[in-house]
């Protein structure tokens, strides 16, 4: 497993930034991370696109640390940020000792009273417009009571104190296992931890969350909706004797499974991306409504065609009405089948949400609605049926009796009565209206219903080329029966459309039809 510059995790996830303000919006709704998805194990695909991501930890040495500058993963800017690398002693109190790696601290107080904590912060803080951000601690030693904290702070908290005692500060404490938000009552939260094991703490920008690992394992959010407008340093605190500690800020792989959460953190993000309306991004009348997938083609038609790439445009709106078309036929042949198959009532359900204008035709629907009738009249003839449905077939009658009863349009009053009927013969199957009950008799009815939402959406119910050709046919064959000799040797199937299998099969395709015409003029 690689090393992984652990600081920068989830920095650079794709969010550009026109869309910064368009999430912003979401946040507060948002849902949490499913923590199973914490513990599956990532794809190799997943797990490397990710972590090509992610800067590799800079030279060991103190000195490269501290002026290594790091290029912010995925933004494409060309601003670099320092990364926390290891803790300042310029931001420590007197009773803490830093090591000379630069990351392993001891307690060196008195550890008598609460104002012995002493905390230590990083060498630089959380850098601007990370996604997610995380450090690891290892407890080498507990020491006498084991009062260590892990967390984050902000610059200018007193360094006299234990993470999370004081506002501007958050920790949570091995010696209890509880959690501190700004104030020294703390609220229950983890485990106790002691020496050996590692805690890790992180922070979801874009949840604005904090929470904590023990020894790999995801704890859970400790504290919801922080303040991210202030730089924000990792931290620990001890405060008695014999506690010593080491920090883990990305040099060597981390005990928790990082990538898993920068994974559901990911996901979480193209969902609300994909998910936000992209009309104010457009330079639209504000009266103007656009659909989504316009709102994003007009985007992209719009830099096109200003970088003068002319050819692409063209094409992209070509491809799009292609897949506008292809969407809304294989629609229109969902209705269609299942109205064939004698399913009404689904596809009454998919012309509501397809295609609402067609149902305004109260014939249309009249005929839908009988149909549906008389479907639940074939079930109830062709098995033992029970009460209930019984009850379902006498309801849907008296509805639609209800609706249509009282119709000013006679052609509707009629067909109410002759499907009525059915329940009138003992074996509707039998009886002289059986033809009703005929499975092929809902074809017309899906044919009728195509039309009608061809003709909603005012497209023309066939393709130019078909509409010449049959206005061709009717021309010829009018032609030909008033005896124009020239109509009548032509065929539009054979001359146009069709291709002759081969010369000799053509020749004698118009020696067959010459004989046929002479021998009828005879």
């Amino acid at each position: 497993m690689p090393s992984f510059a652990g600081l920068r995790l989830g920095y650079g996830l794709g969010i550009g930034d026109q869309t910064s303000a368009l999430l912003s919006q979401s946040t507060e709704n948002s849902g949490s991370v499913d923590n199973s998805s914490l513990r599956r194990n990532s794809s190799s695909r997943g797990a490397s696109s990710w972590r090509d991501n992610l800067t590799q930890r800079p030279d060991s040495s103190r000195a490269a640390r501290g002026q290594t500058q790091r290029r912010k993963a995925g933004s494409g800017a060309a601003a670099d940020a320092q990364l926390p690398s290891e803790w300042s002693p310029l931001k420590n109190a007197h009773n803490i000792e830093v090591e000379a790696d630069g990351v392993t601290v001891r307690y060196t107080g008195p550890g008598r009273l609460d104002q012995d904590a002493a905390m230590i912060l990083s060498d630089a803080s959380i850098p601007a417009r990370t996604g997610v951000y995380y450090f690891e601690v290892h407890i080498k030693s507990r020491g006498q009571n084991g009062y260590i904290g892990v967390g984050l702070s902000r610059a200018g908290v007193s360094v006299a104190r234990l993470p999370g005692w004081d506002p501007g500060s958050w920790g949570y404490h091995g010696d209890d296992g509880n959690g501190f938000s700004g104030d020294g009552r703390g609220s229950r939260y983890g485990p106790r931890y002691t020496t050996g094991d590692t805690v890790g703490c992180g922070i979801d920008f874009m949840r604005r969350r904090i929470f904590f690992t023990l020894n790999g394992a995801f704890l859970g959010y400790a504290f919801d909706v922080i303040n991210t407008d202030k730089d924000l340093f990792p931290c620990v605190g001890m405060r008695t004797p014999g506690e010593h500690v080491a920090a883990n800020f990305g040099r060597v792989p981390f005990v928790f499974e990082i990538t898993h959460y920068l994974e559901a953190a990911h996901d979480d993000a193209l969902r609300r991306v994909t998910g936000a309306s992209l009309t104010p991004l457009l330079p639209l009348r504000k009266e103007a409504a656009v659909s989504h997938s316009d709102a994003a083609l007009s985007i992209v038609l719009t830099h096109l065609l200003r970088n003068e790439h002319y050819g692409t445009a063209r094409a992209l709106i070509e491809n799009a009405m292609l897949r506008e078309q292809d969407e809304r036929r294989a629609t229109r042949r969902e209705i269609c089948r299942h109205i064939s198959e004698g399913d009404i009532d689904y596809a009454l359900g998919l012309l509501q949400d397809a295609c609402p204008q067609v149902l305004r035709d109260e014939s249309l629907v009249f005929q839908l609605r009988c149909r549906q009738f008389v479907e639940l009249v074939r079930a109830a003839n062709g098995h033992h049926i029970a009460d209930s449905l019984v009850r379902v077939l006498l309801e849907y009658g008296r509805q639609l009796q209800a609706d249509y009863g009282s119709s000013p349009n006679p052609v509707i009053r009629e067909g109410l009565v002759h499907a009525f009927s059915l329940l009138a013969y003992a074996d509707p199957a039998q009886s002289p209206i059986a033809a009703l009950l005929d499975p092929d008799a809902c074809k017309p009815l899906a044919r009728l219903v195509d039309m009608a939402i061809v003709a909603s959406e005012n497209a023309p119910r066939m393709s130019s080329l078909e509409c010449i050709c049959r206005h061709a046919a009717v021309l010829l064959a009018e032609l030909s029966a008033r005896r124009n000799g020239a109509a009548a040797l032509i065929s539009v199937d054979r001359d146009f459309v069709c291709v002759p299998r081969s010369v000799e099969d053509s020749h004698a395709e118009h020696l067959a039809d010459d004989d046929h015409h002479a021998s009828s003029k005879i």
